[in-house]
């Protein structure tokens, strides 16, 4: 897709994800939001939008609207991001982090996620398990520093976003090797499928360490 169709599809809609890394499953290293000050009653109109960020290691959310007065660059750690248009719908996505830009054009506000690992649209259902899985991931790391959680926090801070990726598409394929049942068949596929993309794009870190080690 040229440059100048994807301008006019972000501007149509929104919001846009890049052009997926591979077409089997729809993965995406860059998302854009655009937020106006006044309605456009286009397909979707984002109000607001929702990420968790790193501020001196410290996890908070963080609420965009065009109104708000923000930082022009941003951490974004591992978690979820939400798109709100002003009618109440709601996109999803996730990321396992990566640095978020904000400029303001004319009337436009600008919010850049981009990501050495893959950003994931809530569009599919083996997507979505997966998305389900890694949040039990992150939320059982959390609870073994129930008593330190600031060590929790800083150790998502601090991990690379393809590391941290790649840790958990490996976790889960250990934790899904001796499944017999058929439904696990279509995430089992997705997660080496994912490896090997990595792999081919020799983007796949050279030791993955267990996700004990990382968080």
């Amino acid at each position: 897709m040229v440059e100048s169709q994807i301008l006019s599809r972000r501007h149509e809609l929104g919001y846009m994800f890049s052009t997926s890394r591979h077409s089997e499953y729809p993965d995406h290293y860059r998302l854009d939001i655009i937020l106006r000050p006044t309605p456009t009653n286009m397909h979707f109109d984002p109000k607001r939008v929702f990420f968790m960020v790193s501020d001196d290691e410290k996890i908070e959310h963080l609420t965009i609207s065009y109104k708000g007065l923000h930082q022009n660059k941003y951490q974004v750690v591992a978690g979820p991001v939400r798109i709100q248009d002003r009618k109440g719908k709601v996109v999803f996505a996730f990321t396992f982090g990566g640095e978020l830009q904000i400029e303001v054009e004319e009337q436009e506000k600008i919010c850049t996620l981009i990501s050495p690992a893959p950003i994931f649209q809530f569009v599919r259902p083996t997507i979505i398990w997966f998305i389900e899985e890694v949040e039990i991931i992150l939320a059982e790391r959390f609870a073994k520093w129930e008593s330190e959680p600031h060590e929790f926090e800083t150790r998502l801070s601090k991990v690379e976003p393809l590391t941290l990726y790649a840790a958990c598409l490996e976790s889960l394929i250990e934790k899904f090797r001796h499944s017999l049942q058929e439904y696990t068949q279509d995430l089992v596929h997705f997660l080496h499928t994912e490896i090997q993309a990595l792999q081919e794009e020799s983007t796949l870190p050279h030791y993955i360490p267990p996700l004990s080690e990382i968080l």
